[in-house]
């Protein structure tokens, strides 16, 4: 939805602002980890699709930035 959104922004001609909001201390987050998810039980399909994601991580981080999909840092300081 996220990217849905961002490409819908970048094909407009009025100033849409799109940042990342890190969860402040409090029960409401703000930020969302994605996720891919499988059927239930099928682990070869789960190994499959987080191998491709593995391998292909700085193709999709490339895509998340060309449509100006904001990311959080991951817990732990690991970065977006």
């Amino acid at each position: 939805m996220a990217a849905a959104k961002a490409a819908w922004a970048v094909k407009e001609t009025v100033p849409v602002w799109s940042g990342a909001l890190v969860s402040p201390d409090g029960p409401l987050p703000f930020d969302f980890d994605i996720a891919v998810g499988v059927r239930k039980g099928d682990r070869a399909l789960r190994d499959e699709v987080q191998g491709v994601l593995e391998r292909r991580r700085d193709e999709v981080r490339a895509l998340l930035d060309a449509y100006g999909v904001p990311r959080a840092p991951a817990p732990g300081g690991a970065g977006p």
